[in-house]
Parts: structure tokens; sequence; C-alpha cells
């Protein structure tokens, strides 16, 4: 699973957000707790512990997801991705210090 820039469809974000890098990580990894902060989404289950290999089945807009964990690098990069009704979409979460805080950038497709 790699992160695929020529895909029909490409989403990229990128946010500097001010709080200390392990509290976006934990923010980030911890699935389970995705609903309590993120609106977009309705339910999220982690299947185990947090490493490459790992699934987690999530639901959003309506669509049940059902994501493997393909790469991992602790407080630096995760990268996920599974089919969905037909679709398989792949995300890719990078995380980098900064003078002005944290450097989040996202990319789906």
């Amino acid at each position: 699973m790699e992160d695929d820039r020529t895909a029909p469809v490409v989403v990229e974000l990128h946010q500097t957000v001010q709080a200390p890098l392990e509290t976006i990580w934990r923010l980030h990894t911890e699935v389970d707790s995705w609903p309590q902060w993120n609106t977009g989404i309705d339910t999220a289950v982690l299947h185990g512990l947090l490493a490459v290999g790992a699934v987690f089945d999530w639901t959003t807009a309506g669509l049940d997801i059902s994501s493997t964990v393909a790469k991992l690098t602790p407080k630096r990069r995760i990268v996920w991705g599974g089919p969905a009704h037909g679709i398989t979409g792949i995300h890719v979460w990078e995380f980098a210090e900064t003078d002005d805080g944290v450097q989040v950038s996202g990319c789906r497709h």
C-alpha cells in the first residue's frame, strides 16, 4: 500500500497544530476514541494493538470500512487503507515538529 498521487481522487491536508507531538499522535492513533473528537466518524474499533497488520473497523458518511495498518513509524507516519463499497481508500498521515507546533500532513486517495 503506497501513496499514489496519480489516483483518480487525491485529498491533501496540511495543518500546523500548537500542541505537543505526543498529544497529537495519541489522538490520531487511539482509534477507538475517534468519534469523541471527529464528528465525521460515527464508530471506530481497533482490534488488538496498533501495529503493522492491525485491523480496525469504522463508520463514516454511511460507509462501513475495515482498514489495515500498512506502515507505522511512531510519532512520525502511519499508513492505512482498505476497501469500502467498491472503493479502495488509502490514508497517509505524517507528523513533524516545527518551531510553530506540529505539522500534520495527510493524503487520502
